[in-house]
């Protein structure tokens, strides 16, 4: 959705020479490369991942394009340490005319079957995004008790069988150790009952979701640095979210909600985008990965506009 988070973001003329941004998702540098191209020169970009494979993509994006290093600076952090980011990157006391978090899984991620993310290729069970953290999908699967994976499975995919799939990898495990993708995937698969399988939904996937969500700790980082974000946006500024699971989308509704409610020092946030933006059938046609996507954004108002109601 490029064209629809670039329409968002210039917002207030926020796309124009001379701005800062934050891609808190920076990824292989996407979104990044266009925002850079409108904002130079003068502009500013502070990208940050936690996976530091991603970051060597996105510096060799910027490096290709021929974007000047004094116009970006990458740092592999999560999103929840954007502070200490903005510190390091010299911008302390700064804020930013735009935002943008990309959340979910890359499809890099998915074509490496040595990451463990995708069900359709055989790997080991791993889903990590920050691949020093010890936690791993092997670890939840293995050790976490059979009510935990329950509970994981319905709150991060609203699982109807999280029950039968969660007592199919307790009795799996007792016999010999989950450790790869193949493995996982035949477990759900089995613990779905024929006649509940559908083309319209894929329970594995869902599943594999649910775990990866839970090792990377995703709801609880998207929930507490959305207001730190909203909070280092500078007058007219826009944040933008994209975000591929319902419990991610009811974050992201729910703080820009209760921002656009609130009011501290004069200032308070509109929404510009009252009900979430989905892909064209055209992206979804050329990247069918981006089906589920939902797009919102936010925009910090000055002291003038809420005076002037």
């Amino acid at each position: 959705m490029v064209e629809e988070v670039l329409q968002l973001l210039s917002a207030s003329g926020g796309l124009s020479p001379g701005r800062r941004f934050l891609d808190c998702t920076v990824g292989a540098g996407g979104h990044a490369s266009e925002i850079l191209r409108r904002i130079l020169p003068g502009g500013f970009l502070l990208g940050l991942d936690i996976d530091s494979s991603m970051l060597a993509l996105a510096k060799a994006c910027f490096t290709s394009e021929g974007f000047p290093e004094e116009a970006w600076r990458l740092f592999n952090l999560s999103y929840t340490e954007m502070e200490q980011a903005i510190g390091e990157a010299g911008l302390s006391g700064k804020k930013f005319h735009g935002i943008i978090f990309d959340c979910g899984v890359a499809s890099q991620h998915l074509d490496d079957p040595a990451r463990g993310f995708s069900c359709d290729m055989d790997g080991p069970l791993d889903l990590r995004f920050d691949v020093t953290k010890s936690l791993n999908g092997a670890t939840v699967v293995n050790r976490w008790s059979e009510k935990e994976l329950r509970r994981i499975l319905k709150e991060y995919a609203n699982e109807r069988f999280a029950g039968a799939i969660a007592r199919g990898i307790r009795r799996a495990r007792e016999l010999r150790p989950i450790t790869t993708t193949f493995q996982l995937a035949e477990i759900i698969r089995k613990a779905v009952p024929p006649r509940f399988r559908s083309p319209h939904r894929n329970y594995v996937q869902t599943g594999f979701q649910a775990i990866r969500i839970a090792v990377n700790g995703e709801l609880d980082a998207l929930r507490d640095a959305l207001p730190v974000a909203l909070a280092n946006l500078d007058e007219m500024g826009v944040c933008s979210v994209i975000s591929f699971q319902s419990g991610e989308d009811r974050i992201v509704k729910r703080c820009f909600a209760e921002a656009v409610r609130k009011v501290e020092a004069g200032r308070t946030f509109e929404l510009l985008t009252p009900k979430p933006l989905r892909p064209s059938e055209g992206e979804i046609q050329r990247n069918p990965r981006s089906r589920s996507a939902k797009l919102r954004a936010i925009r910090k108002l000055s002291s003038l506009c809420v005076a002037d109601g």
